[in-house]
């Protein structure tokens, strides 16, 4: 393809098994065509690789590149490398796309005057017993409208999927995904630089991404041989926002904020044989780069902090009691304040309609969110 697409769309591919087909026909099926799709094959054991090298001979916007393992980061930095598009997006082979997606991120592009960063909504899949459970994850509470990060960075959960990312911005700024082993994390540590970065960012409540919350594969819920990964992507972070050094010092309490969150959750759910070296791993990572504001815990997280440094033994978890119409959800050890709304169906696809649940959420891991809007 000679023309320059508008669109990059990164897949960065490791074994993806039976949902590698349905991925890439989601995005064959997409209403807005002006992008390429840069296939990175992360040395795949399996047949992906043979898969990839199919849609590519059927669709010369489909382009293979094909590497040794290297981890997730390493995947996505090459696919950047290569990416000729003036934004770029992010999909994982195991999710899928609503037909419209890109049509609707694009449409945010153009009509805010190309932003850094367009930012849409997303459906979670889930099997059950009853076919495919779908829900609504609604985390952009200011829409239609063109935001700066505000002055404390609070800021929304890392789906860096459900995104464009302008390339230029990306390239002048130097934003690249950390390059650790594995698959676990790195989008904590692209979700803060590129936020934290952006000068103009918008969101829609369109549904852009089908995000597979139920594959047994994915490397997120190897906790207990990958909870020293979180640590060092904090540290990754503190590196590359730390290269402008009054930058770090506007965001760093919020981001130990987010430490606290994320290390408390973590905790929960870890085999008691491997806490010792968790904790002792959290320490490190405070005194390095978070000692100045280790003292900030807040009051309602300061108890279980303190006695999961001390570590006598798993600190007991029990919930509050919810206020009328809100119900709170056990995620990670940790309680999402969220409202539910009935099931509905939508239709994302012409003759599909997906039942799910709306979930506006109004916070997550208890740091509300806070923007400055221009």
């Amino acid at each position: 393809m000679a023309q320059q697409p508008l669109i990059s769309v990164i897949i960065p591919i490791y074994n993806a098994g039976e949902f590698l087909r349905p991925c890439l026909d989601s995005l064959l099926r997409q209403t807005f065509t002006e992008y390429e799709a840069i296939l990175v094959n992360d040395g795949s054991t399996d047949h992906s690789l043979d898969v990839m090298r199919e849609y590519a001979a059927k669709d010369d916007r489909f382009m293979v590149l094909d590497f040794p393992n290297g981890g997730y980061g390493k995947a996505m930095n090459r696919g950047m490398d290569a990416a000729r598009g003036l934004y770029m997006a992010i999909l994982e082979p195991d999710d899928m796309l609503p037909r419209k997606a890109y049509e609707s991120l694009w449409k945010e592009v153009e009509k805010n005057s190309r932003p850094d960063i367009v930012r849409g909504t997303y459906l979670t899949m889930q099997s059950s017993p009853d076919g495919v459970r779908y829900e609504w994850v609604n985390f952009n509470k200011l829409v239609k409208k063109i935001l700066v990060p505000s002055d404390d960075y609070s800021s929304f959960h890392p789906s860096t999927w459900s995104a464009l990312y302008r390339l230029d911005f990306l390239r002048e700024k130097g934003i690249r995904h950390h390059e650790s082993p594995g698959a676990s994390y790195q989008d904590m540590g692209w979700f803060t630089q590129t936020i934290f970065r952006a000068e103009r960012w918008c969101c829609t409540d369109e549904i852009v991404y089908l995000y597979r919350i139920d594959n047994p594969e994915s490397s997120v819920k190897q906790y207990d041989r990958k909870f020293a990964v979180l640590s060092h992507e904090y540290e990754f972070v503190y590196e590359k926002l730390n290269e402008t050094p009054e930058l770090w010092e506007k965001v760093k309490t919020s981001l130990f904020m987010r430490f606290v969150c994320d290390h408390l959750a973590i905790y929960e759910i870890l085999s008691e044989p491997v806490l010792g070296e968790f904790v002792t791993c959290v320490k490190e990572t405070v005194q390095k780069i978070f000692s100045d504001v280790a003292d900030l815990v807040p009051a309602r997280r300061s108890e279980k902090w303190n006695w999961m440094l001390n570590k006598e033994r798993r600190y007991p978890l029990h919930p509050p009691v919810p206020f009328p119409c809100i119900r709170y959800k056990r995620f990670l050890g940790i309680f999402r304040y969220k409202i539910e709304r009935t099931s509905e169906m939508l239709e994302l696809e012409p003759g599909i309609s997906y039942p799910f649940r709306s979930r506006e959420v109004r916070s997550f891991c208890g740091i509300p969110f806070r923007v400055r809007c221009k």
